[in-house]
């Protein structure tokens, strides 16, 4: 079922990326000693609650799976909203960095970037079967074949985690899921466990982060 209601959104700052200004290559994440100030403001907004089958199915495969794909969902709702309703791609956002403990993690969500909104997320809320379906369509038609997809499926040029460890394979677990389609078939083998012996290790997943991932994060 789709929730809609009054949110408050906050941002806050954990660290920073250190780039090389040439070619842009990553070259170190910083964690801030304490976290900046949170900036909040009172919104609207709508959201999905995944079933805990569909929740530890992911998590089963990485925590970084459950996280791409959840991204990834909502970065495809994003880029489509416009079609559905009159906006900007500019006049909604999504949670960027899902870290352990945060309240709503598990949750595929958009908010109304306005202060106070304009009645966005309301006039969306009775569209989001066909935008999710459309979303749907557009990460199958994509043909990049690349794990973490590219700006003509599930990238953004404003994502504040810089479209990392997203995931075109668990985006299409949770797309199948909130339209009602099977989708345990299409999950991924569980990555092999350490051997009894202890000198085996746990392979991760393509596209697999470190848990302390350092970015801005918008949270309720």
């Amino acid at each position: 079922a789709v929730h809609f209601g009054p949110m408050r959104v906050s941002k806050s700052v954990y660290g920073y990326r250190q780039k090389a200004k040439l070619t842009g290559k990553l070259l170190d994440k910083c964690e801030l000693d304490q976290p900046m100030k949170p900036h909040s403001f009172d919104t609207c907004g709508l959201w999905l609650d995944p079933p805990s089958a569909l929740r530890d199915a992911l998590e089963e495969r990485g925590d970084a799976f459950a996280r791409g794909g959840l991204h990834a969902a909502e970065h495809l709702l994003l880029s489509l909203a416009p079609l559905a309703v009159s906006c900007s791609v500019f006049d909604l956002g999504c949670q960027c960095t899902r870290r352990k403990g945060d309240e709503h993690a598990e949750r595929l969500l958009l908010f109304e970037r306005i202060s106070g909104g304009a009645g966005i997320a309301a006039e969306l809320g009775p569209k989001l079967g066909d935008l999710l379906a459309a979303a749907h369509r557009r990460l199958l038609a994509c043909d990049c074949g690349r794990p973490g997809g590219c700006p003509g499926c599930i990238q953004i040029a404003r994502c504040g985690e810089y479209n990392e460890g997203l995931s075109r394979q668990a985006c299409d677990i949770v797309l199948r899921w909130s339209l009602g389609m099977e989708w345990e078939s299409h999950l991924p083998p569980l990555p092999a466990k350490p051997d009894a012996k202890g000198d085996g290790e746990t392979p991760m997943l393509k596209g697999d982060a470190s848990e302390t991932e350092t970015a801005e994060r918008l949270c309720l």
